[in-house]
């Protein structure tokens, strides 16, 4: 599996835009006190709230599944 990578900016809950505040940066929006969406580092989709991995769940079990092989 690969490292996350740090994205520059992150996904507004309150908009559903692209942000970039520092404020937002230090995992919750200060629009709406939730953290914001984030996109999976292997397919994209957004991901709600922070993960340890920034990988969604579809994409973490097929790295489960093809651990396992």
């Amino acid at each position: 599996m690969d490292a996350p990578r740090r994205t520059p900016v992150d996904v507004c809950p309150f908009d559903m835009a692209w942000c970039d505040r520092p404020e937002c940066r230090t995992g919750t929006c200060e629009l709406t006190g939730e953290s914001p969406f984030i996109p999976c580092v292997h397919c994209g989709i957004l991901v709600a709230g922070r993960t340890v991995t920034a990988v969604c769940e579809e994409c973490l079990a097929v790295d489960l599944a093809e651990a396992k092989a």
